[in-house]
């Protein structure tokens, strides 16, 4: 389903309190009253796509951009090699621990979290309700990149890198197993439980090739070259805050920090407004 034609559907709901689009994205934000909020596998298959920022203290050339891929892939290299060995044990801890697991194995430091939205981690996820064949989807997914776009941009006199992703063929696979469901009822509340998960698997998944992006920055400029992450901004999340059902597809616009782009420029508006344009322009 179109995200349009979705939008025209659920906004007419019985409970809606707020819809809004966004055209730039072809997106949009919908909140429901909890108590008549639904669960929506078109959600699920696209959980926590979303993208990441590494701010890098140096000249934004060409030059500087592609040594940098080179040395982050030599790195990703080796990591996948000790991602496969993880097994399903590893998996159910990423699953609860979202950004937490990458932090906790040294792909970034507790301050990454700060600036991720939700900290990078959903509390209510629960790895009980995922299909423990799923797990080895999950584990193939996180050793393959081809899913993963990452862009170098100039911003000012410095280098800006890019994540974007999200669960990959994993959310396909566990929303194929999930049927529209009424919030507050036992088969929506174990779905709310998937949609931790997957939120928790995306996270740790930009979190960690962010980390493996901050090492690369080490080997290829040294280590006394300021690197720091911006931001994490999820695109499609599904949350509850305590009063409303939340749903944002397509929608990078948070409390803290919003995405907006002009053509090919993007503008990261957090407690400061970043203005990138790609390395190739």
């Amino acid at each position: 389903m179109e995200n349009r034609e979705l939008y025209e559907e659920l906004k007419d709901m019985d409970g809606v309190i707020e819809s809004v689009r966004d055209d730039e994205w072809n997106g949009f934000k919908i909140r429901f009253e909890r108590e008549k909020g639904k669960i929506f596998p078109e959600f699920i298959e696209r959980m926590n796509e979303g993208i990441s920022f590494i701010h890098v203290f140096k000249d934004p050339s060409r030059e500087n951009a592609e040594k940098l891929k080179d040395f982050f892939d030599r790195r990703m290299e080796k990591v996948l090699k000790r991602i496969r060995s993880m097994g399903k044990r590893g998996i159910k801890s990423l699953l609860t621990k979202g950004s937490r697991w990458a932090v906790d194995t040294a792909f970034g430091t507790q301050e990454d979290m700060k600036v991720t939205e939700f900290l990078g981690v959903f509390s209510f996820a629960d790895p009980t309700v995922i299909d423990y064949e799923d797990f080895d989807v999950a584990l193939k997914v996180l050793q393959d990149t081809s899913d993963v776009e990452i862009t170098f941009w100039k911003m000012n006199d410095h280098l800006i890198s890019s994540v974007r992703s999200g669960c990959g063929e994993f959310s396909q696979n566990v929303a194929n197993k999930v049927k529209r469901s009424d919030y507050l009822n036992d088969e929506g509340r174990k779905y709310y439980g998937v949609v931790g998960c997957l939120a928790n698997y995306a996270w740790a998944r930009r979190q960690m090739i962010n980390g493996i992006m901050k090492m690369a920055v080490g080997d290829a400029f040294g280590s006394s070259t300021k690197v720091e992450k911006m931001a994490d901004i999820s695109f499609t999340t599904l949350f509850d805050d305590g009063e409303f059902l939340t749903y944002r597809l397509n929608f990078p616009h948070t409390f803290k920090m919003s995405l907006s782009k002009n053509g090919n420029e993007l503008t990261l508006s957090t407690s400061t407004i970043y203005r990138m344009v790609p390395i190739d322009e």
